[in-house]
């Protein structure tokens, strides 16, 4: 039996456009929630100016170019290539430090401006936004496109920032407006177009010129995006599709996502002194007096842990938009359309209590200490979004900088691997490739377990993967958990337990294990089989005793890079 979706008395044409606040939109999911609990309903309301069509953000499901632009850009975001990025990220960092330092003790610093944070009051009231993108507009354009914004040396903003924020806070009025009202604003939808086609000159002009002036060498997206072909079609990128994925990481990543997680985490622990001063001492035995590297991130476990509550407690994004595939019955009585937009209320969704205790409503970082995290329930923490947009993002977590290549190419190598992990040992294989070609030096064996959801879709550089293997560079295993040929499944682990004898006889004769991959993923589940078929070979030994030998082959000879 169906059941109407509760919602508040619906108005002659308005529906219940008159119980949204303008100004605070996401407020009133909060108070529906409230109200008449998980489920609600509300409408009518507009639709969104898009800046960037099918970018890798904003791309609808299925279409071509979100796919190309996926597969290409996936080992760019992996955590090597991440990495090579610090230096112009601490580049940016350190201006906006000297920037406050400068200003001396006396001056109130906005956090808000410098982090880029912009709260949807902010965003919907048409407030001056223009010195809130700092940071990010200058790390994004330098990291990403070798282009410096140089935000912190100019009182007045780029005019790509400008134009940016007016096309942002007309693209939320849109979306809150009836959808009539947004037919009528004939002068407003003119000036989007003007500032759109503005913003998309400023990338084609900065297309061209990288064009004109190649940089084969540079760590930055540009390298992937103009040269880069897709491993299933065989197809790179057109230029229209690599500008509207420069505004889509211009202005999805630019404006509410890291910048606002930054001021949320700062106004936080600013209120709870203890747990500012439990980071305060964490970095300071850390890093002591050395500048910030890529192997202290790894070590400043309660930081991270405030940033995860951060997200948590009250994070950038506020909802998430959903639709069905197919009409569905909610709970089996409440009807759901396609054609309908599902708003799922990320606070309410991070407050249950049923997951987060009773505690839900306080800021409170150590419950992500001591695998706590770890022991959340499937989906139960979804910080940046959902989806396949979302999907190409990571956090990094690198443990250790001595990831790569044994010296000595004789050594044989047991690579592990499952997702963007692919992107580091895809290096790794060229390397040997090209020491292969040369014939100067001997090869030892090597072994590449690649974990894949479906052997149709997901092994990517397959065909890269056949030439290594057939030239006797490496030995390919692919693990794939959802549909592998012949309807087996299995996972990385499970693949590694089943050829345990012949890795446990290559590892006694020195070989060295790389794995990339998830933390709590792959890098876990291996960790766990590798202690599993230590046991199995020194009977009477406990976990703790293995827990220790990995432990110690992890200084040498179990070398990882993992993100969460």
């Amino acid at each position: 039996m169906t059941e109407p979706i509760p919602q508040s008395p619906s108005r002659f044409i308005i529906g219940n456009a008159a119980d949204i606040d303008p100004t605070f939109v996401t407020s009133s999911f909060w108070k529906f929630a409230e109200i008449y609990g998980s489920k609600g309903s509300q409408g009518p309301f507009g639709g969104n100016s898009c800046l960037d069509k099918d970018g890798l953000f904003t791309a609808y499901p299925g279409e071509h170019n979100w796919g190309v632009a996926h597969r290409i850009l996936m080992p760019v975001f992996g955590p090597m290539g991440i990495r090579k990025m610090l230096p112009e990220m601490m580049d940016i960092a350190s201006q906006m430090i000297l920037k406050w330092d400068r200003l001396g003790r006396d001056h109130d610093i906005l956090t808000a401006d410098d982090f880029t944070i912009s709260t949807p009051r902010l965003w919907l009231n048409c407030c001056d936004l223009t010195s809130e993108y700092r940071p990010a507009l200058d790390t994004i354009g330098l990291c990403a496109f070798r282009y410096r914004f140089n935000e912190f040396y100019s009182e007045d903003m780029h005019p790509f920032a400008h134009q940016m924020v007016d096309g942002l806070v007309e693209s939320g009025k849109r979306a809150n407006r009836l959808s009539n009202g947004n037919k009528l604003r004939i002068w407003s939808a003119a000036n989007t177009e003007e500032n759109i086609t503005a913003m998309h000159k400023v990338c084609d002009d900065i297309i061209a010129d990288r064009k004109a002036h190649t940089q084969p060498n540079a760590n930055d997206l540009w390298n992937a995006m103009l040269n880069g072909k897709d491993p299933e079609t065989g197809e790179g990128m057109t230029d229209e599709n690599i500008r509207y994925n420069m505004v889509t990481f211009l202005k999805v990543a630019g404006h509410e996502t890291t910048s606002g997680t930054l001021a949320f985490l700062f106004y936080n622990l600013l209120s709870h002194p203890g747990k500012l001063l439990a980071a305060q001492k964490e970095i300071d035995e850390v890093l002591g007096d050395n500048a910030l590297e890529a192997q202290h991130l790894p070590k400043l476990k309660y930081v991270k842990a405030a940033i995860f509550e951060t997200l948590r407690y009250l994070g950038p994004i506020g909802l998430l938009v959903k639709h069905a595939i197919e009409p569905t019955k909610l709970r089996g009585k409440y009807q759901v359309d396609p054609s309908m937009q599902i708003f799922c209320n990320l606070k309410t969704f991070h407050h249950d209590r049923r997951v987060w205790g009773d505690g839900a409503d306080k800021f409170r970082p150590e419950r992500f200490l001591d695998g706590g995290y770890e022991r959340l329930p499937p989906n139960s923490f979804k910080a940046f979004g959902d989806g396949p947009g979302d999907k190409i993002r990571c956090y990094v977590k690198p443990t250790q900088v001595a990831f790569h290549l044994p010296p000595d190419p004789k050594t044989l190598v047991i690579m592990i691997a499952a997702g963007t992990g692919i992107a580091p040992m895809r290096g790794f294989i060229q390397e040997r490739a090209a020491i292969a070609a040369a014939k100067q030096q001997e090869l030892g064996p090597a072994i590449l377990y690649f974990g894949c959801r479906h052997y149709e879709k997901d092994l990517i550089y397959s065909d890269e993967l056949k030439t290594w293997e057939d030239a006797w560079v490496m030995s390919v295993r692919p693990a794939f958990s959802k549909a592998g040929p012949w309807g087996h499944q299995e996972y990385v682990p499970e693949r590694i337990w089943n050829e345990r004898e012949e890795l446990a006889n290559l590892f006694r004769d020195g070989a060295k294990i790389l794995l990339c991959g998830s933390a709590d993923k792959l890098a876990k589940s291996t960790g766990d089989v590798c202690k599993k078929i230590w046991l199995e070979k020194n009977p009477g030994k406990t976990q703790e005793d293995a827990g220790e030998w990995l432990d110690q082959q992890r200084e040498e000879r179990y070398v990882s890079d993992v993100f969460e």
